[in-house]
């Protein structure tokens, strides 16, 4: 049952803050006055049907802005999704997406397992990967989870989706007690521990840096092995180079590369499991 919000000076905040707190609400934030809320000459607009609040942000005085702000981010730590007034498909989308989540499962897994941005940035990655399967542009929900969860954000997006989640990281979560998992998760996530991803940003050479900065980071914490994984022709390329010419980089540690999967065009792509001593 969430806290009632302390009364402002604002009527206006008061019902912006009222209409935020209710079950299964969407908000829209106006930055360019191009919403129904802007049209009409409204500070917001909320919608019953589709459970859509639309806050405009230019109409708003000082004192409304900012309660907006705290208004938003304790709505985003919840909800791990905001929306500007130009998204009204992507908000369909993710309307149908809540109402019809095929991962709540794991969601439920990993509710008080994982940091809560974690979460949120899993809940969004897994949107990310409905939508994608279903051909949608995708560029803007990566923009939002790099925006808001960061470098860390992306780490978690790019592991969804390879299948940890769903995979090792359920397994370990339902095996493990929560301190244990707490330690194991950590590692593998904060560390960046669990797998290497190759993207078209890397050279050989900074891969290598960051394959032994992968490799240093396993045996300091006792981690018999990591993935190394790329999707597209230029990644799969620049992975087998690499392990052609690893001799070149003097990496001391005797290593086995286990392949895992290696996909055919037109959905090019290879993995390795990096076996340590």
């Amino acid at each position: 049952m969430p806290k009632p919000s302390k009364p402002s000076k604002s009527k206006v905040i008061d019902e912006i803050a009222k209409h935020a707190a209710r079950r299964g609400v969407f908000i829209v934030l106006d930055g360019d006055n191009k919403s129904k809320a802007a049209l009409a000459d409204k500070k917001y607009l909320f919608e019953p049907d589709g459970k859509i609040l639309t806050i405009v942000l230019d109409s708003l005085n000082a004192e409304e802005s900012e309660a907006v702000s705290e208004i938003a981010l304790e709505y985003f730590e919840k909800h791990g999704l905001i929306l500007d007034a130009e998204q009204e498909a992507a908000l369909e989308n993710y309307q149908s997406y809540d109402s019809f989540n095929p991962y709540t499962e794991i969601l439920n897994l990993f509710q008080g397992k994982i940091p809560k941005n974690d979460l949120n940035a899993l809940k969004m990655s897994l949107y990310m990967l409905v939508q994608s399967e279903e051909g949608v542009n995708v560029d803007e929900i990566k923009k939002q989870i790099k925006d808001r969860f960061g470098s860390r954000g992306v780490y978690i997006s790019n592991l969804c989706k390879a299948g940890y989640y769903e995979g090792i990281f359920r397994d370990q979560c339902l095996k493990l007690s929560p301190d244990k998992f707490t330690e194991y998760y950590e590692l593998r996530v904060g560390e960046e521990l669990a797998a290497l991803f190759v993207h078209t940003g890397l050279t050989i050479n900074s891969m290598a840096i960051a394959f032994i900065e992968k490799v240093q980071g396993c045996l300091r914490n006792d981690i018999g092995k990591f993935r190394v994984l790329g999707f597209g022709r230029k990644n799969k390329d620049l992975i087998e180079e690499f392990k052609r010419r690893i001799e070149e980089f003097d990496i001391e540690t005797e290593l086995k590369w286990k392949l895992i999967l290696k996909s055919p065009p037109p959905h090019v792509g290879i993995e390795y499991d990096i076996l340590l001593p």
